[in-house]
């Protein structure tokens, strides 16, 4: 009785795991959990930027973005951390993921505010893949060997992007130009690119 009652450890997830992971229901503990890969998930840890926040009556809402995917945290019940909490400040939650009108969300035990620089451990400690590698790689042969460099960088980001914006990490792997950074850069100073999300970038 007592291993059933123990308190299940919050384990580190990007968002798009928690978003494609099955849900299953242990019938001994009645408790739902996530399946990811081998391992049967009760409690997430989630560090995200704060995107926008809303409240309807005394729900209150906060979306997260981890630049793997989008998720909402519901606040049933008054929380200062949460209410306090501003747009494009990275947030640390723990808690539990639930459903709410069809929607996946997640439901925090913990939330506090986390300096940025947990945005880059976190990706560091969970590396996200965009799986449309094959497709960034039709793109390279396509291009030719006269193309401007923003001219490929373009093509690379139309490529991958599959409609949420693509990795600029992602671009970085498949671009064997020099200095593709500073092209980056330069692109978005220009507005010919723009960052629809953190470490993600879109064409205008």
């Amino acid at each position: 009785m007592e291993e059933k009652n123990a308190r299940s450890p919050a384990v580190k997830l990007m968002i798009f795991n928690i978003s494609q992971a099955a849900e299953d229901y242990e019938q001994e503990t009645s408790r739902t959990y996530l399946q990811v890969g081998t391992q049967r998930v009760f409690r997430v840890n989630v560090v995200a930027v704060l995107v926008a926040k809303e409240k309807q009556g005394t729900i209150l809402r906060l979306f997260l973005d981890d630049g793997s995917g989008k998720i909402a945290a519901y606040f049933f019940e008054e929380n200062a951390a949460a209410s306090q909490a501003r747009v494009g400040e990275a947030i640390f939650i723990i808690g539990k993921v639930r459903h709410y009108n069809q929607e996946r969300y997640l439901s925090p035990e913990i939330v506090r505010v986390a300096h940025p620089f947990w945005l880059k451990v976190r990706a560091l400690e969970l590396p996200f893949s965009n799986p449309s590698v094959a497709a960034a790689e039709e793109v390279i042969v396509e291009c030719k060997a006269d193309d401007l460099p923003i001219a490929k960088i373009s093509n690379i980001i139309k490529a991958l992007d599959q409609g949420d914006g693509v990795r600029i990490e992602d671009v970085l792997t498949h671009s064997h130009l020099n200095n593709t950074e500073k092209f980056i850069e330069k692109m978005l100073q220009d507005g010919d690119i723009f960052q629809n999300a953190p470490g993600k970038i879109k064409i205008i």
